[in-house]
């Protein structure tokens, strides 16, 4: 190519200015609403060097942007992502054809979800059910346990024989021994 007063004049070597390039792709990127073709963010420096591959930046100007990625790249999610989320969202996507013959198998997985939450919460009832029991069956053990003592004390002999001088009966113990029939 012939330098003309109207051309800007290539750099040594035949090769072109690599960061004019980058510069007008990213200003044409911005300009149109998406991402340039490299990846390289409008707020790039470009004359700031590259970083020593640690992620250290060896110049003002070079490092690691905000989420995390190195060079002062700014990550954006794709359009095709955009539209596969506005497209679940908007439910636009049980309409095709591929996802239509899918439709038996997303009820019966339906079906099974809303048989394990129902199972979940039956457990649930029956976990406290069995609680409930439990302690009750606690506490009438405790009260049985006092009840048979109070009985064991009561019915000895040396306290019948105390409660029948308190109400006043007069009854002997009998003095001979009680005979065994045998059959």
């Amino acid at each position: 190519m012939k330098d003309t007063p109207f051309e800007e004049p290539t750099p040594a070597g035949g090769q072109d200015d690599v960061r004019g390039e980058r510069a007008a792709r990213s200003y044409a990127g911005a300009k149109a609403g998406s991402e340039p073709e490299d990846g390289v963010n409008e707020t790039d420096d470009m004359s700031a060097p590259e970083t020593d591959g640690s992620g250290d930046a060896t110049a003002p100007g070079a490092g690691v942007t905000d989420d995390g990625a190195p060079g002062g790249q700014v990550r954006r999610p794709s359009s095709r992502i955009k539209r596969q989320v506005g497209a679940l969202l908007s439910g636009s996507i049980l309409s095709k054809a591929e996802v239509r013959k899918f439709y038996p198998y997303m009820l019966l997985l339906a079906f099974l979800m809303l048989l394990y939450i129902a199972n979940v919460f039956k457990m649930q009832q029956l976990h406290t059910q069995h609680d409930r029991l439990a302690a009750e069956v606690k506490e009438l053990r405790a009260k049985s346990l006092t009840l048979s003592s109070i009985r064991m004390n009561a019915t000895r002999q040396s306290e019948i024989l105390k409660e029948l001088k308190n109400r006043g009966i007069d009854l002997e113990e009998s003095v001979t021994p009680p005979k065994i029939i045998n059959k």
